[in-house]
């Protein structure tokens, strides 16, 4: 998949990993909360946090897509950059193009 080489995917974990004190203080995630949606452990969603450990990719989309669902958290992740134009072009996502479900 050509469009994946334009993302950098190291730059991305990063911003996850700065973003996640903003997130779950103005959208109310707890460790809990992104376990029960992820499956990521709240002890490896600690160890992100403080450092310790380095998401997987996997593990970042998985917490996008948790956002992405969400029209608040949508938001965040867009204004914080989780989101980028070329990650979205590699999935071919057009947000307007259907309202997401769970």
């Amino acid at each position: 998949m050509k469009e994946m080489e334009q993302v950098d995917k190291d730059k991305l974990i990063k911003k996850l990993v700065e973003s996640m004190p903003e997130m779950k203080k103005n959208l109310g995630f707890s460790y809990d909360d992104l376990e029960r949606a992820t499956g990521i452990s709240t002890k490896r969603l600690s160890a992100f946090e403080e450092g310790r450990q380095k998401p997987k990719w996997t593990e970042f989309l998985s917490v996008l897509f948790v956002l992405w669902v969400d029209e608040n958290c949508r938001a965040f992740a867009e204004e914080t950059g989780l989101f980028p134009p070329e990650l979205k072009r590699a999935f071919s996502v057009n947000r307007n193009a259907h309202k997401p479900t769970i």
